[in-house]
C-alpha cells in the first residue's frame, strides 16, 4: 500500500519527535521512507556552517524547500512512504501538497493538538537557536484549520490516538 502521512500543527506541538518515532517504528515494515521536512535541511545545513537554524534560515529556506520538493518527487516516483513534517497549518496549503500525490496513496492528516500557552512558550523556548517571532507564532495560531477529509485526506487522526502497531 502506498501511504503518505502528514503532519498538521503548530510549531512546537511535537510533530518532528512524533515522526522520529514513527520513522522508527514503521523501518521494519516499509523499505523506503521519505521524510518530508524543510526544517531538517535547514538544521544540516546549520550544522555544516557550524552555526544555528535561525542563522541560515533566510538564506536557504529557499534551496531548503527545492530540496524538500526534489526529495518529494523521488518519493512518488520511487512509491516510497512518505511522512511529511511540515506545519500544514491552512486547507489551501494543505491541497496545494495533495495535488502532488497520486491518488494511489492513501492520505492520513495526523493532526498535533495546540498545547496550553505556558507550556507551549516553555517547549519553544527550550530550542535554542531555533526561534519565531511572537506576532507570526500568534498569526499562526488564529489562522490554523484543522483538515478534513473533504480537502483530500482519506482519514484524519489526531496523534495522541495513533497507535504504532495498528498500521
Amino acid at each position: 500500500m502506498n501511504l503518505m502521512i502528514m503532519a498538521v500543527g503548530l510549531p512546537g506541538t511535537g510533530k518532528s519527535t512524533f515522526f522520529k518515532k514513527l520513522e522508527q517504528s514503521l523501518a521494519n515494515r516499509f523499505s523506503d521512507i521519505a521524510l518530508i521536512s524543510t526544517d531538517k535541511f535547514i538544521d544540516i545545513y546549520a550544522r555544516k556552517q557550524n552555526t544555528t537554524y535561525d542563522a541560515v534560515f533566510e538564506e536557504y529556506i529557499k534551496t531548503a524547500t527545492q530540496l524538500a520538493e526534489e526529495k518529494l518527487q523521488n518519493a512518488v516516483k520511487n512509491q516510497s512512504l512518505i511522512l511529511w513534517d511540515q506545519t500544514n497549518l491552512s486547507a489551501k496549503a494543505r491541497r496545494s501538497k495533495l495535488s502532488k500525490i497520486p491518488a494511489t496513496y492513501f492520505k492520513i492528516a495526523l493532526v498535533f493538538p495546540a498545547l496550553e500557552d505556558t507550556v507551549w512558550q516553555q517547549v519553544l523556548d527550550s530550542r535554542l537557536g531555533k526561534t519565531i517571532p511572537g506576532h507570526i507564532l500568534k498569526n499562526m495560531a488564529t489562522t490554523y484549520q484543522p483538515p478534513t477529509v473533504e480537502e483530500g485526506f482519506d482519514l484524519v487522526v489526531r496523534a495522541e490516538d495513533w497507535q504504532f502497531d495498528k498500521l
